[in-house]
């Protein structure tokens, strides 16, 4: 389903959703070990369950991340595991 704005782009694929519904989709190429996307990941992660230190993401080995972050504030050690720290990336802190 789609809800069609009145923007030109909306407008298109409504007169035309074949253009749009009709091709394959891109392939999508990233680099999961990126700083940037495993940090986000992380705090995804983090929002939903905590991560134990001794953890992998894929091929990445998360206890010196994980130190970094919790050094920085935005994990909080509790009882051998890293969870979001509510003043931090949840708060909109950081």
């Amino acid at each position: 389903m789609m809800v069609a704005s009145s923007s030109p782009l909306d407008q298109f694929i409504v007169r035309h959703p074949d253009y749009f519904f009709g091709n394959t989709p891109e392939h999508a190429f990233i680099q999961p070990d990126n700083l940037e996307i495993l940090l986000n990941h992380l705090k995804c992660a983090a929002f939903e369950l905590p991560i134990e230190a001794t953890e992998t993401m894929g091929e990445v080995e998360l206890p010196e991340i994980l130190a970094k972050l919790a050094e920085a504030g935005l994990f909080a050690p509790r009882g051998g595991v890293l969870s979001l720290d509510a003043g931090g990336v949840s708060g909109g802190h950081q």
